[in-house]
């Protein structure tokens, strides 16, 4: 099992990729090596099942049946210290391979006829690792540089530039170091528990290991691991000289550092959407008693949903419902919560290699849905949904209006052919959020434009494609804002709770997964992590 490497063409950062697709090939190793732990496991328990059964009949007062037991007992010890050890260890390359993923993006940033961005850049060399859930997965505290880098360093001035990207190469290659080294301490480790195994085994004839071989092969690692920490030791010291030397040049520069900055939207507000007897919980229940559908027109963003075109009643036959999709996108949903609701997001690609946003309500007072969702870019600039695609309802959802393929952007009619060519408009929040409000803003919220009447129930699991390509990502210096908003329909008037993801930056090096397998990888790439909490 091997990792599809990606490859970059800026040839400063290619010992950095070099590097990452180490990483990521010793994480499938040890994958495949716990599940090779287990049958192994399990065939030394087949092996040793007549012994245990005659020690165990012999009784504990029989030295030779009390050695076999004790021995049986040490061996299967171990297989558990060293799954738990494995474990462990895919835990940590799995949280390396998202900091040499986030560090081949900033380093490309440094490429020639690449503009820079220093925003966001945290002390240690790291920028925060979005996705990744702290609690089972620290960002590797315990492998930090081992000096202060606050970088990136600006040159200031031509005669400091060497300087600065010393400075800024540094913390590339000390993290190249100490990731070989994490690596070799991870095997020395292994063979240490082999060895240890191999000697208990070894009185019962099983798990016929080469001791001599082991133990050349340790002796190798000890080796490496040395010059490994020497080396180590020469880049902090070399950090440390060059910093000296940076700070006294760039006093004599004649011009100050500039640092550009993405933009980054404020916490979002609450949408107050309508009355509650209009399209809330008072809404529900009147259709619910009449049984009569009060339908309201499609809105200017009007049926931009996948696998539309089927249609309800006619002709004497029973009225179908909407067609749900399977959701696409894998991995555990990122959690929030905020004024009761609790809102799981998950990132994918679809087959156009466009972001596809899973949205999934977990908990809601009143069983709340989707009012609005779109992207802001680093500019600022809103960026509309393509499409939308149903995964799952509540379960006394209402449909009361007909489907069509016609497709609208802004009131205008772009396309009849559904899914296929359909652009999106851009503007900006303080405008763009009246869409969403009031009267306007339920002829323009999803729950609307799929099909439902209220802002009640309906969609519970939501699919939203934007055209942001895979490629946007890779070039973009900037991260990806989602905007979210869920209706509260108990309230009156019925409002909504905000919420705010980042989608993170990917480096250039990411452009062209190649197979299925990378493909996946991908995703898990991509991730949004929660940034910020609503406002009232």
């Amino acid at each position: 099992m091997a990792w599809k490497g990606v490859s970059t063409e800026c040839k400063p950062c290619q010992p950095l990729v070099e590097q990452y697709n180490l990483v990521m090939d010793d994480l499938l190793f040890y994958r495949y090596m716990l599940k090779q732990s287990e049958w192994v496991e399990e065939q030394y328990d087949k092996s040793v099942k007549d012994q245990l059964k005659s020690a165990k009949k012999a009784g504990p007062d029989d030295p030779k049946a009390a050695k076999t037991l004790g021995t049986i007992l040490e061996v299967s010890d171990g297989f558990k210290k060293y799954r738990h050890n494995t474990e462990g260890v895919i835990k940590e390359l799995e949280n390396a391979a998202q900091r040499f993923r986030q560090l081949v993006a900033e380093c490309e940033k440094q490429c020639t006829g690449q503009k820079v961005k220093t925003t966001g850049i945290k002390a240690g060399g790291l920028p925060a690792i979005k996705g990744v859930d702290t609690k089972n997965l620290p960002p590797l505290p315990e492998h930090k540089l081992p000096y202060d880098w606050k970088g990136f360093y600006e040159p200031v001035c031509k005669k400091c530039q060497r300087l600065a990207e010393r400075l800024n190469i540094l913390p590339l290659w000390t993290t190249m170091a100490q990731a070989e080294l994490i690596s070799y301490e991870t095997e020395y480790s292994h063979y240490k528990e082999l060895y240890r195994l191999s000697y208990l085994a070894g009185d019962l004839g099983t798990l016929p290991y080469d001791w001599s071989t082991i133990g050349k092969a340790m002796n190798v690692l000890e080796h490496k691991m040395y010059d490994l920490e020497a080396e180590i030791d020469a880049y902090t010291e070399n950090f440390k000289r060059t910093l000296k030397v940076y700070n006294k040049c760039i006093k004599t520069c004649p011009e100050k550092p500039k640092k550009t900055a993405c933009v980054v939207p404020k916490a979002p507000h609450s949408i107050t959407v309508g009355a509650n007897s209009e399209v809330g919980s008072g809404a529900a229940l009147k259709d619910k008693i009449s049984g009569q559908a009060k339908g309201m027109a499609m809105g200017a963003l009007n049926n931009v949903i996948g696998g539309s075109g089927f249609s309800l009643g006619g002709g004497g036959n029973k009225s179908k419902g909407p067609k749900t999709q399977k959701d696409p996108t894998k991995g555990q949903y990122i959690a929030s919560e905020s004024n009761g609701v609790k809102l799981g997001v998950r990132t994918g690609i679809n087959k156009d290699r466009q972001v596809l946003i899973s949205a999934k309500i977990i908990e809601g007072p009143g069983d709340g849905t989707f009012q609005a969702m779109w992207l802001e870019d680093g500019a600022g600039d809103i960026i509309l949904p393509t499409e939308y695609l149903i995964f799952s309802l509540y379960r006394d959802w209402k449909l009361t209006v007909w489907w069509t393929e016609d497709h609208y952007v802004n009131g205008q009619h772009v396309s009849h052919d559904e899914g296929k060519e359909v652009t999106v408009g851009r503007d900006h929040y303080g405008d763009f959020a009246l869409r969403y409000q009031g009267p306007e803003g339920m002829q323009n919220s999803i729950w609307n434009q799929l099909g439902f009447n209220n802002a009640s129930k309906g969609v519970q699991s939501l699919g939203v494609v934007f055209p942001v390509t895979v490629d946007d990502l890779a070039s973009n210096p900037c991260p990806y804002y989602l905007q979210t908003q869920i209706t509260l329909p108990k309230l009156d008037p019925v409002r909504t709770v905000p919420f705010l993801h980042e989608i993170p930056v990917l480096g250039e090096a990411f452009r062209n997964p190649d197979d299925k397998k990378a493909k996946k990888d991908l995703q898990i790439m991509i991730r949004p992590a929660i940034i910020g909490g609503a406002e009232e």
